[in-house]
């Protein structure tokens, strides 16, 4: 009777049938979910504080890495294209957020689930993360191997979630019940990118965003270690566009052009997944970015139009600043510039406008000999666009004859 723990029965059959003893294992059963909760915050405190010690190391990594990883796929893109001439050559020759308290029932289903049992590589190798570039939009370079902090961490996230062992649920719910209640205002801890943050303050990746926002974001490999405590105890809500939006308004965002063309055709992929055009303006004005051998960086705002090769067809053509760079537009593709996403963002030069453009230019007013053979190529241009607006209709075609004559009266 004195006994400090009178145990009722064995575990394979609590009773939680007769009232006396259903209130006296229920608390039993709490207790042991408190107990749980307190030795997780402590174990995730120990791996909080070595992966601080450690995060700068990994940024360096994971950068290294993924510059290893484009080497390598540029390398191999250069490959193909010698295999695809060689071939060619052959053919001619031949022929051809949420709250807390949602935890205690998230728990008690989970508890009705199970979890793996053992660590799986969700880490792919180099060679097949550069294999697909449409999967690596979606699923961004991430070649790092976990560390031992994360693996310390999957394994403690693991540990603290139970596997049924009866079939009544009453038992998860108890255990759910003492496991919230010891602190019933905080989230379970979660591993992030920078570090150990309340589940509710976590983000898991989704559909590519996780490249741009790093900031208390789960790494995928984490996430698809430990998937059930993510989810179902630490409740942890996926990124969204919002959260990208509030990001880079807070903190703007600078690519170099490799990244910049990488975010242009991601985004016209996420838009096909998960329409959100809306928030297109508002995440183009706090874009920069530099190219390659350029002294300044330049705001993606102040750039408006793309060149339509079927009218444009001379690369030499002085452009405005407000044309993105040929180089781009090839790089990332016209079609990907056309599309429903980009809409708000970029729209085909308009020849009035070029016109405009060029009639001020030096080569135009000036009249130097070094310049004749730039001028030939604009009044080339402009005469094959007024034989293309007569073609219209005779309207058209006057139109842009008194622009024309205009603009170059002087």
């Amino acid at each position: 009777v004195s006994a400090p723990f009178v145990p009722t029965v064995e575990r394979e059959a609590i009773d939680l049938v007769d009232p006396t003893l259903r209130a006296y294992n229920s608390e039993l059963l709490q207790i042991s979910g408190m107990v749980l909760r307190l030795g997780l915050e402590r174990a995730m405190q120990g791996v909080s504080e070595r992966f601080e010690a450690m995060h700068e190391v990994y940024l360096a990594e994971d950068e290294a890495l993924i510059k290893e990883a484009r080497a390598k796929k540029h390398n191999a893109i250069e490959e193909q294209k010698a295999e695809k001439e060689e071939d060619e050559e052959l053919t001619q020759t031949a022929s051809e957020d949420t709250t807390v308290s949602k935890s205690l029932m998230s728990f008690a289903k989970y508890m009705a689930k199970g979890v793996k049992t053992t660590i799986v590589s969700a880490v792919k190798t180099i060679d097949e993360i550069v294999s697909n570039d449409e999967e690596e939009l979606i699923r961004p370079l991430d070649p790092r191997p976990l560390s031992f902090e994360e693996r310390e961490a999957i394994l403690l996230m693991r540990s603290f979630c139970a596997k049924p062992s009866t079939p009544d649920a009453d038992i998860g719910i108890a255990i759910a019940d003492g496991f919230t209640r010891v602190m019933p205002d905080v989230s379970p801890p979660v591993l992030t990118r920078t570090g150990v943050v309340r589940g509710n303050y976590a983000r898991l990746p989704k559909d590519g965003l996780e490249a741009y926002i790093h900031q208390n974001v789960v790494r995928r490999v984490v996430l698809e270690n430990a998937r059930e405590y993510h989810e179902f105890i630490a409740q942890c809500t996926t990124l969204t566009m919002g959260d990208l939006s509030a990001y880079i308004q807070e903190n703007g965002i600078h690519f170099e052009e490799y990244d910049f063309v990488r975010f242009l055709k991601w985004w016209v992929k996420f838009n096909r997944i998960r329409p959100c055009y809306q928030y297109g303006p508002l995440i183009k004005r706090h874009i920069s970015f530099s190219q390659l051998n350029a002294t300044e960086p330049r705001s993606l705002d102040k750039i408006y139009y793309f060149r339509e090769r079927n009218i444009f067809t001379d690369d030499d053509l002085p452009m405005p600043d407000s044309v993105i760079a040929l180089s781009l537009q090839e790089n990332i593709g016209t079609r990907m510039l056309e599309d429903a996403s980009l809409r708000s963002w970029f729209s085909p030069l308009p020849v009035d406008v070029w016109a405009s453009f060029i009639s001020q230019q030096p080569i135009m007013t000036q009249g130097l000999v070094d310049d004749a053979e730039a001028r030939n190529l604009v009044l080339s241009m402009l005469s094959r666009e007024y034989k293309r607006q007569y073609r219209y209709g005779r309207a058209e075609g006057s139109q842009f004859e008194a622009l024309m004559r205009n603009l170059l009266s002087d």
